[in-house]
C-alpha cells in the first residue's frame, strides 16, 4: 500500500524570507542613499545616474536578503528557536503531562469507560504534541510559517490545555481538588465573563468530591443535594463541572495569547507596507535625480524623528508591566515601527510646516517654497526642530494600540494564581 504524502508546507527558507523582510526596505533605503550621495567623487564625475543607483541598490538589498534568510532559516522558523521561552514553557507542561498520562495508563485495566476514552483523548492531544515540538525527529511538525508567525504555538497550548482538562476525568480525586483549589486561585482576581458563577460551580464540585477540602477554600459553597454514599454519580458530575471550569480559564488564557500574536502580526505587515512605500518614494526621487544635498537633508529629517520617536518608545517600554510569558514579540514590533513612522512623520512634518508657514501670513497670494527649498538645510536649520516635534506624533496615534495589548496582558495576568507558581496538576 503506497504511504499517504503528508501536504506540502512551506520550507525554512521561505519561513526565513518572510521572517527577516520586515527589515529590507529599511536597509534597501539605506544602500540606495549611500549609493546616490557618494556617486560623484570627485562632483564632475558621477559614474552612476540616479536610476542606477536606484536599481543597483534594490539588487544588492534583495541578494543580501536572500543570503540572511539562508542564514538565520533556521533560526526564525523552528519551533525551538523560533521563540525560546515559550518553547521551554511548553516543553515543561508537555513532560508534566505525559508523565502523568504514563502513571495512568499503567493501571488502564481498573478504568472504566468513561476514564479510559478520557486518558485516550489526552494520549492522542499529547501524541500531536510531541511532534509539533520536534521530539520525534523525522516527523514532519506544524509548517515553518506557523511559528514565523508564532501561530503554532497557540495550536500547541491549545492541544496540551485539551489533554489537561481530559485528565480531570481519570486523576485521583486528591490531584483532582488540588487543580481545582489552583483554579479557584486563578478565578478569584480574573476578568473572565461569568466568573461568580463559575466560582461557585467549582467551590461546590470540590466540596462534592472531598469536603475536607472545603476549609482551603476563599469561600465554601453548600451543595444543592447530599451526596448518597456509594453512588458514584455526583463525583462523575463534580469532575465535569471542574473540567468545563478548567476549560474556560484555558481558552481565556488562550484567546488572550492569540490577540497578542495578531496584534504583533498586523504590526509587522503595516510595517513592510507601509516600508515598501516609502522606499517606492524614495526611488521616484532619486530617478528625478533630486540634488544630493536634498537626499541628505531628508535623511537627517527622517533620523532626528526615528531617534525621538524611539527614545519615547523605550521609556515608555521600561515602564510597562509585562505578563511573566513574554508577549510573543509585540514589544519587539513596536520598536521596529516605531522609528519607520516617526522618521516618516517626521519628513511629512517639516513639508507641511514649510507650506503652512508660507499660506497662513500670505496676504496677496501664497510663496510656498519648493521641496529643494525645504529640504536644505543651509536654509531650513528649523526643519530639524519640526522634524522633532513631528516625530513623536506616531506614539500618540499608536497609544491605541498599546493600550489594547496591555488589556491582552492585563487579562492574562488576572488569570494567574497570586502568590503561586504552578502546581504539578495545574495548567499554564
Amino acid at each position: 500500500m503506497a504511504q499517504e504524502r503528508s501536504p506540502r508546507r512551506p520550507g525554512k527558507f521561505i519561513g526565513g524570507l518572510i521572517g527577516t523582510a520586515v527589515v529590507v526596505p529599511g536597509m534597501g533605503a539605506v544602500v540606495v542613499t549611500i549609493l546616490y550621495v557618494y556617486r560623484a567623487v570627485p562632483r564632475d564625475s558621477r559614474w552612476i545616474s540616479g536610476t542606477e543607483a536606484y536599481l543597483l541598490g534594490t539588487v544588492a538589498t534583495i541578494c543580501f536578503w536572500v543570503v540572511l534568510a539562508f542564514l538565520l532559516r533556521t533560526r526564525v522558523s523552528s519551533v525551538r528557536t523560533a521563540n525560546t521561552p515559550v518553547y521551554n514553557e511548553l516543553l515543561e507542561q508537555y513532560d508534566r503531562i505525559s508523565s502523568r498520562i504514563a502513571s495512568l495508563g499503567a493501571a488502564d485495566d481498573q478504568l472504566d469507560a468513561s476514564a479510559r476514552a478520557a486518558l485516550a483523548e489526552a494520549t492522542a492531544q499529547i501524541a500531536i504534541c510531541r511532534r509539533e515540538l520536534d521530539l520525534e525527529p523525522g516527523l514532519p511538525n506544524a509548517g515553518a510559517l506557523d511559528w514565523v508567525l508564532a501561530t503554532g504555538y497557540i495550536a500547541v497550548w491549545r492541544r496540551i490545555h485539551r489533554a489537561q482538562e481530559a485528565l480531570l476525568l481519570v486523576e485521583p480525586i486528591c490531584d483532582v481538588v488540588g487543580t481545582g483549589l489552583f483554579d479557584e486561585a486563578r478565578l478569584e482576581n480574573s476578568t473572565i465573563p461569568g466568573r461568580d458563577q463559575l466560582l461557585r460551580q467549582l467551590r461546590t464540585a470540590v466540596g462534592v468530591l472531598d469536603p475536607s477540602a472545603q476549609g482551603y477554600l476563599a469561600k465554601a459553597e453548600e451543595p444543592d443535594a447530599v451526596p448518597v454514599e456509594g453512588d458514584p454519580r455526583p463525583q462523575c458530575q463534580a469532575r465535569i463541572v471542574l473540567r468545563n471550569t478548567s476549560r474556560v480559564i484555558n481558552e481565556f488564557r488562550d484567546d488572550g495569547r492569540e490577540s497578542l500574536i495578531r496584534a504583533r502580526n498586523n504590526l509587522y505587515r503595516s510595517v513592510l507596507v507601509t516600508g515598501l512605500t516609502a522606499y517606492v518614494l524614495l526611488g521616484l526621487a532619486i530617478i528625478r535625480q533630486v540634488d544630493e544635498s536634498a537626499v541628505v537633508a531628508m535623511a537627517s529629517f527622517y533620523l532626528v524623528g526615528g531617534i525621538l520617536g524611539l527614545f519615547r518608545q523605550l521609556g515608555q517600554a521600561s515602564s510597562i508591566d509585562t505578563v511573566k510569558e513574554g508577549d510573543y514579540g509585540l514589544a519587539t514590533a513596536r520598536l521596529v515601527h516605531t522609528p519607520l513612522f516617526s522618521g516618516l512623520a517626521a519628513v511629512g512634518g517639516v513639508v507641511l510646516v514649510a507650506v503652512l508657514g508660507a499660506v497662513i501670513p500670505a496676504e496677496q497670494g501664497p510663496d510656498i517654497p519648493t521641496l529643494g527649498d525645504i529640504f536644505n538645510l543651509g536654509t531650513n536649520q528649523f526643519g530639524l526642530v519640526g522634524a522633532a516635534v513631528f516625530g513623536l506624533t506616531p506614539n500618540l496615534l499608536s497609544q491605541r494600540l498599546e493600550q489594547q495589548a496591555e488589556q491582552y496582558k492585563d487579562d492574562l495576568k488576572s488569570t494567574e494564581a497570586s502568590g503561586a507558581s504552578s502546581t504539578p496538576n495545574s495548567a499554564a
